[in-house]
């Protein structure tokens, strides 16, 4: 099986192509919410803030979009990263304590 290759992208601009896929298509975003075609498209009762620049974020959602729209496959990667730290405090010896 062959591996395809993504690229990360920021979640604005993920939002911003949606909004211009939608302008595109049905002329404005609430031209789009009025046919309700974006409840169809993501299962559910679609809110307008998921397209805002610092609105709310619902990969499954945006990603039904981003595929509805043809703009690609958005997913979602997380990376755990653990960093471990090593201290050593002196001890004073025994000779020196009185």
């Amino acid at each position: 099986m062959k591996r395809i290759k993504t690229s990360p992208v920021e979640i604005s601009e993920v939002k911003s192509k949606i909004r211009e896929a939608i302008v595109k298509k049905y002329g404005s975003i609430s031209e789009f919410l009025e046919t309700k075609d974006a409840d169809k498209i993501c299962g559910g009762k679609f809110s307008p803030a998921y397209l805002y620049e610092k609105g709310a974020v619902s990969v499954p959602v945006l990603s039904a979009l981003c595929r509805y729209f043809g703009i690609g496959e958005l997913t979602k990667k997380t990376v755990v990263t653990r960093t471990i730290t090593y201290c050593l405090t002196p001890v004073p010896h025994a000779s020196e304590k009185s």
